[in-house]
């Protein structure tokens, strides 16, 4: 797998899960983005399996626990993506804890305390 190509791929695929794009207009943005972890999460494999480069496995798999973490949060509504970035202050911790905050603002935005 080509590295520049994969990455390239899964820039694309988190664009796609963040609009709720990736399955179709018909599809919710929760459906898209576990369809896009599932993937994420092969693509993770082959690149740890084809390609040496630790550290761009570790980019890749902390992308992915970031999408496994949110789509398992039940403080969010998925209805609707941007939602997101509207969960409780406690969300966010929770985030921190397992993340530097930093690292997860870089994935999915900055978070909007403004609507608590």
């Amino acid at each position: 797998m080509d590295p520049a190509h994969d990455q390239c791929f899964i820039n694309a695929l988190w664009d796609k899960a963040m609009d709720g794009t990736l399955t179709g207009d018909s599809v919710s943005s929760y459906q898209a983005v576990k369809h896009a972890t599932e993937i994420v999460n092969l693509v993770m494999k082959e690149a740890f399996t084809v390609d040496a480069n630790y550290s761009r496995y570790i980019k890749l798999r902390e992308r992915f626990e970031i999408f496994s973490f949110l789509i398992s949060c039940p403080e969010v509504n998925w209805d609707q993506w941007e939602n997101v970035l509207h969960a409780p202050k406690e969300f966010w911790e929770n985030v921190s804890e397992r993340f530097p905050l930093s690292k997860a603002y870089e994935h999915v935005g900055e978070p909007n305390f403004t609507a608590l």
